[in-house]
């Protein structure tokens, strides 16, 4: 297994340009596994079943 990659500099000391193109240098030669709040983000625009496809609570529907 490779090497997990180094922490980033921080987005002070670097442009977006940048963290863009290292971004998409990793997409681009190994696997990418991310994790955020996207859950909390979907949840507080307060969705209705009807955004859930009658499947209430599955935010994996939300997200397609």
């Amino acid at each position: 297994m490779a090497p997990s990659p180094s922490p980033s500099p921080s987005p002070a000391s670097t442009d977006g340009r940048a963290r863009v193109a290292a971004l998409r240098e990793a997409f681009a030669t190994r696997v990418v596994v991310a994790d955020g709040a996207m859950g909390t983000m979907l949840q507080a625009q307060d969705p209705t079943l009807d955004d859930f496809e009658d499947l209430e609570g599955c935010n994996e529907i939300l997200n397609l």
